[in-house]
């Protein structure tokens, strides 16, 4: 068995480096990705808003909604579109 001698300031700058990527993979994986549409009791706690400022939304085009069955659902990029304060309106018609 062969031994290798590593000074201890290299040593300490490895696990400098180690616990930077540990600290960096912690943060990528605590913001996960949402694929699913939102609805509209989610975007009511989502911004503090009733549901009739919701239905205000749909009908002034801030956040249109997508239709599945007799279900309303509003997609992901336009609810965090309106989170981030872009209130660009849509077609209603």
């Amino acid at each position: 068995m062969q031994y290798i001698l590593i000074e201890e300031e290299i040593v300490q700058r490895l696990e400098q480096k180690l616990d930077l990527l540990i600290d960096a993979r912690k943060a990528s994986s605590e913001v996960p990705v949402r694929t699913k549409p939102y609805t509209i009791p989610e975007i009511c706690e989502m911004f503090g808003v009733c549901q009739r400022t919701v239905h205000n939304w749909e009908n002034e085009g801030i956040l249109p909604p997508m239709h599945i069955g007799r279900r309303v659902y509003f997609r992901t990029q336009d609810v965090e579109r309106l989170a981030n304060g872009q209130k660009r309106k849509f077609n209603t018609k």
